[in-house]
């Protein structure tokens, strides 16, 4: 379902005044944010609304920019995996939450680099003497 936002009008706003997603934002990225209903994906141009990444992806309009439809890719990806395990979703973040989760930061978490050539053992072995 896609539900087209209202542009915000120009003035200060308070904390109290904030209008959630789309109606306070006026420039054309697009953020992606996880609540109790639904994924929210929205920028200036609209705000719209799913459980599932495969239907918001052909309302965004990312033909231009190859890289930063993979990246949106992603990015739904995880907030799908955090909205049906009922988890927290911070864009430009790894998913923090489980056994395996790593501590870092997000620059960390996207290195494409390789551990050093070496050993994987942390000390030599010990001698036991008989």
């Amino acid at each position: 379902m896609a539900v087209v936002a209202s542009r915000a009008s120009g003035g200060l706003t308070a904390l109290r005044d904030r209008k959630p997603y789309a109606t306070t934002v006026r420039d054309p990225n697009y953020r992606i944010e996880v609540a109790k209903d639904d994924i929210h994906i929205y920028s200036r141009d609209g705000h719209y609304v799913s459980d599932d990444p495969f239907e918001l992806f052909p309302k965004i309009d990312a033909r231009e920019d190859v890289g930063h439809a993979f990246y949106l890719g992603v990015e739904t990806a995880r907030a799908e995996i955090a909205f049906r395990l009922g988890k927290r979703y911070t864009e430009d973040e790894p998913l923090a939450f489980g056994v395996a989760a790593t501590k870092g930061s997000a620059d960390e978490a996207h290195l494409l680099t390789f551990k050093k050539a070496g050993t994987t053992r942390t000390q030599p072995p010990s001698k036991t003497s008989r």
